[in-house]
């Protein structure tokens, strides 16, 4: 039997890939403990005082920013790259942003992403971090969500009961990076939705987004409103931060858990292209099909269990809505299929979690070589330089 491992899980406010590495570990037969951000303030500690405290064998952190709480952990660390951090921060990540996710990953022994594409992105940060380019410290591990005996409260009931009779709701929920422009396929999914209506049909369409904005190292989430002349409730189009809605309240809570279908249409861009959509796979994990945008990394999969349309044509965008809301035994059958997909390919058998599970049977740390610390600084004084030739290009034309 492999020993039995005291494994402390940082995480920001616990969500749906967070849930899937614990379970995964669970799984393999560890303890876990887990301290979401602000979770460990409830007492009066510091995270980084109720991690000391833990003694871990191993620490798990869900993104690198929770290793900047911390100070010199004895313990090895593993570090998920849940998201491609600098990418939402694209525009103005800063230096004190990429010197911050350096020193961080610095710490780290093992690397953990959800997708092949986001391992793509990430490699170039572990070499900068110091990892041995010839044995790099990295597995795939796709899971998400929690185990199907725990799903979210009444889900299936839920589902089953929009989808079979009832007023049918469409919820966009999620994230939006701060160049990113959300309304118009939403626009034209509230247009169809509008007429549709008009009609006859019973369908709403729910709107819970937050703008995530980083200041340096640190992350906040704002509610994001609909722009002026957006179709409002009277056209079937609900704010639930307007309406009182809590979107953050879980899956087994309010409109947004018994929403029929989910749609995902973020207009394309690299965070997006890269971007595991772990918030979309936990609903389709509950028997929840969806509405994706189809240069989503997962669309090829999402296919079957859902519909796939283009964010940028509004054709594609109503033709999905109208397809959506046809047949409620269609929804039926690609939500079963969708919470099979997810089981299947997002769960936490033993052959998918045996990465995890090889480090955790004698984590050791890795050995390290130099961080590019010094890159932000670098960084600065290309800039500058480039600002000088820029100027000298601009006088000389001038002078011509």
């Amino acid at each position: 039997m492999p020993p039995r491992r005291a494994i402390l899980l940082l995480a920001p406010p616990l969500g749906p890939r967070a849930g899937a590495l614990a379970a995964a570990a669970r799984r393999l037969g560890h303890r876990v403990e887990a301290l979401a951000e602000g979770a460990a303030a409830g007492d009066g500690r510091s995270l980084a005082t109720a991690a000391a405290a833990a003694q871990p064998d191993v620490v798990l952190a869900v993104g690198w920013r929770q290793l900047l709480s911390l100070a010199e952990c004895p313990a090895p660390v593993v570090v998920d790259f849940a998201e491609p951090e600098m990418l939402w921060a694209a525009g103005a990540p800063g230096g004190d942003l990429l010197r911050a996710k350096i020193e961080a990953l610095a710490r780290a022994d093992f690397f953990l992403f959800p997708s092949i594409e986001l391992k793509r992105y990430g490699l170039p940060w572990l070499l900068l971090a110091g990892c041995d380019p010839t044995r790099l410290p990295a597995a795939v591990l796709p899971a998400c969500g929690v185990d199907d005996d725990a799903g979210r409260p009444g889900a299936d009931s839920a589902g089953a009961g929009r989808g079979a009779g009832g007023t049918l709701s469409l919820t966009v929920a999620g994230d939006v990076a701060p160049f990113e422009d959300p309304w118009p396929p939403l626009r034209a999914a509230a247009e169809e939705i509008a007429a549709l209506r008009t009609g006859g049909v019973d369908v709403r369409l729910l709107l819970a987004l937050h703008r995530r904005v980083a200041d340096g190292p640190v992350v906040a989430r704002e509610p994001l409103n609909p722009p002026n002349g957006f179709p409002g409730p009277s056209e079937g189009a609900i704010n639930l931060h307007a309406a009182g809605g809590d979107a953050d309240a879980g899956f087994g809570a309010g409109d947004l858990a018994g929403g029929a279908v989910v749609v995902d249409l973020a207009p394309r861009s690299a965070l997006r292209e890269i971007r595991f959509p772990a918030e979309t796979v936990s609903r389709m994990r509950a028997g929840t099909p969806a509405i994706c945008a189809a240069h989503a990394p997962l669309a090829g999969e999402i296919a079957g269990a859902g519909w796939l349309a283009d964010p940028a044509d509004a054709a594609s965008v109503r033709a999905a809505v109208r397809a959506a809301s046809a047949d409620p035994v269609e929804r039926l059958r690609r939500g079963a299929a969708a919470r099979t997909l997810v089981r299947d390919r997002f769960g936490v058998e033993e052959a998918a979690i045996a990465p995890l599970g090889a480090f955790l049977e004698s984590p050791a740390r890795r050995p390290r070589g130099p961080a590019f610390l010094d890159l932000s600084t670098d960084l600065a004084r290309l800039e500058s330089l480039l600002d000088q030739v820029d100027y000298l290009v601009t006088n000389l034309e001038e002078r011509a």
